[in-house]
This record gives C-alpha cells, structure tokens and sequence, in this order.
C-alpha cells in the first residue's frame, strides 16, 4: 500500500474536539482584545470631532 502522507492521516474525534476547543481558548480573548481596541478607537476619534459650529476652523 503506498503512502498517503500527512494530509491524509486520519484523527481521531476525541483528538480534534481538544483541538478545537484550545483553539477557541485562544480566540475568543483575541476577539474581545480586538472588540475593546475598536471601540476604544471610535470613542477616541468621536472626542476629536468638533462639537458645534463654533469649534470648526474655516478657511
């Protein structure tokens, strides 16, 4: 029988549930650090934006 290789090496289901869940261990924080850098970005640039008319530079 010739060799498949390593793309073709069966898993077994037990290996790539724990697989699955370490990787979600590492994506969810990841996203709530992106969410709360974006917001925090939004917020940031709204506080730079002018007010009322007044505040507003014409050339």
């Amino acid at each position: 029988m010739p060799h498949k290789g390593f793309l073709f090496t069966p898993i077994s289901h037990n290996r790539a549930e724990k697989e699955g869940n370490a990787m979600l261990l590492l994506i969810v924080p990841l996203g709530l650090f992106v969410v709360v850098r974006a917001a925090r970005a939004v917020r940031e640039s709204l506080r730079g934006v002018p007010r009322s008319n007044r505040d507003w530079i014409w050339y």
